[in-house]
């Protein structure tokens, strides 16, 4: 499987009814799904033999109908799930090492990694083996064809968006020949970080031009601890050796023999960011963008996602990816769960056209009561000029312009904040 810089009867595959049943080895990343970016690249096409689903490559299988399949997966951005629909198979081999056979219909397959697979293919049949790019629909695949089976035409998008890949298969695979039992000689822990903005990845503090070699003797049997606390999975790769997974988040197993295994997100990071994204405790919030309706401003329509199609540096292909921040977007009422029993009522409120005043400016301006307001300088959600326009509006109010705190200078350091409000309003200040 692989990805390229360009891109009757019909058969689809529902892919949610499917992964409803999958064990996920980490619940959070199934919550996160739709909330952070899993694919930084949006390529034009996804290949399979480098051929995508409008003209697949179809093996026509022997009458006994056994394969054995190695599907490599050799794109450098794209991670997939392996789906061969109803008629399942069994995983023998991972990364070309002998596994105890893992049976099953739909298997993770990170950048790198190879899996062989044993599969039968009925009499007569079709079996469309397809790879889903995780997070998103996109398809490809070849087709296993029986003697004298018709092909159909595959769907190049699934119904559903599928969840980030995870450990489900990893916990389960077994080595048919583990590496010899031996007490370690060291311990090395090497620590995955990085951020998207600016796009800088490091292992254990270092960028690659300023890496620092891990240092081993020859002989030694070493215990490698990754930790991934980035905000992005990555597949690891050990060049020219193979190792034996033997723990998964902290869990002891006797796992596979490979040379590639995928480093997911940290619990703890994975359930902050759950916490801070899924609405879970909020949902409400994500309405107000219609707070900003009024008399002949006409329907609010998803402004946010009107304006980000005029700012194409807003892409999210675009270089350097640029952020947005407490924007709302139709997308995020299908994809978060929290949000989903929302959806009618925001497609309502996006539509409606005859919202009333919800203040009166001459009121405001005549306003006797002493009023005192806090102005962050860089506040990257509300202009400083707009805020100080308002101030200017209102009567009698006092202003603290402060570049001390941002937008949530009441969240993080409320005594202050509310202290000097509360100081000038009784005229200490």
């Amino acid at each position: 499987m692989a990805h390229g810089g360009t891109a009757s009867e019909s058969f689809s595959r529902p892919a949610q009814a499917s992964l409803a049943s999958a064990a996920v080895s980490n619940p959070a990343a199934l919550a996160l799904c739709g909330a952070v970016v899993l694919n930084d690249i949006e390529y034009d096409a996804y290949l399979a033999n480098d051929r995508t689903l409008d003209d697949p490559l179809v093996v026509r299988t022997e009458r006994s109908g056994r394969v054995r399949l190695r599907l490599i997966n050799g794109a450098s951005g794209t991670s997939f799930w392996i789906d061969l629909g109803a008629v399942g198979g069994e995983v023998i081999a991972a990364d070309g090492n002998p596994v105890k056979p893992v049976k099953g219909s739909r298997f993770p397959l990170a950048q790198g990694q190879r899996l062989d697979i044993l599969l039968d293919v009925p009499a007569g049949a079709t079996l469309p083996v397809l790879a889903q790019r995780e997070g998103e629909r996109e398809l490809t695949g070849i087709v296993l064809a029986a003697p004298g089976a018709a092909v159909a035409k595959l769907d190049k998008l699934a119904r559903h968006k599928a969840p980030p890949i995870d450990l489900s298969l990893e916990e389960k695979l077994e080595a048919v020949t583990p590496l010899p039992l031996r007490k370690p000689n060291t311990k090395r822990e090497i620590s995955l970080a990085g951020t998207m903005a600016p796009f800088v990845w490091t292992i254990n503090g270092h960028v690659w031009e300023r890496r620092k070699d891990i240092r081993m003797q020859h002989g030694q049997r070493v215990i490698m601890e990754l930790r991934n606390d980035s905000l992005m999975a990555h597949a690891m790769h050990l060049h020219g050796h193979c190792f034996q997974v033997i723990g998964l988040e902290d869990k002891p197993i006797s796992g596979a023999v490979r040379d590639t295994v995928f480093e997911v997100l940290a619990d703890g990071l994975l359930y902050q960011v759950m916490t801070e994204t899924g609405f879970v405790d909020r949902p409400i919030f994500c309405l107000q963008e219609f707070i900003y309706g009024g008399p002949h401003s006409g329907p609010t329509a998803w402004s946010a996602e009107r304006s980000m199609a005029r700012h194409p540096n807003f892409d999210a292909g675009a270089d350097p990816l640029l952020f947005t921040g407490e924007m709302m977007y139709p997308w995020m009422f299908s994809d978060i769960a929290a949000l989903r029993p929302f959806a009618r009522a925001a497609e309502i409120l996006a539509a409606t056209d005859d919202w009333p005043a919800l203040y009166d400016p001459d009121r405001l301006a005549a306003n006797e009561v002493p009023v005192a307001a806090a102005i962050y300088h860089d506040d990257m959600y509300v202009p400083s000029a707009l805020q100080l326009r308002t101030v200017q509006a209102t009567g009698n109010c006092r202003a603290w312009v402060t570049n001390e705190h941002e937008h949530d200078g009441i969240r993080v350091a409320g005594d202050e904040v509310l202290s000097r409000l509360m100081d000038m309003v009784a005229g200490r200040r």
